[in-house]
């Protein structure tokens, strides 16, 4: 079963790893198999960061709704960290 999803995996990477590098190069096996990787961490990751940003609304919803105003302090709270962690990262990048 689990070489069945290998196998449909690398069916779809196939045209994506073919860019670079021929079907026919000794190193495609080796392309296709980190294209892979990436396509499986990208997908991953992007599920996390949904189901991150799920949580949080949740969090911040039952929050507001035991106190009008504690929750808007913490959705401040959050805001301002949110925005930190942002000016942080693109001062990094700069």
């Amino acid at each position: 079963m689990l070489g069945w999803t290998v196998r449909i995996l690398f069916i779809l990477v196939a045209p994506i790893a073919a860019l670079p590098v021929s079907l026919d190069a000794p190193d495609f096996g080796l392309v296709q198999t980190l294209v892979a990787i990436v396509l499986i961490v990208a997908f991953v990751g992007l599920g996390t960061a949904w189901t991150a940003g799920a949580i949080l609304k949740a969090i911040l919803i039952q929050v507001k709704s035991r106190s009008w105003l504690f929750g808007r302090c913490v959705f401040a709270a959050v805001l301002r960290r949110l925005e930190r962690v942002r000016a942080s990262r693109l001062s990094f990048v700069a």
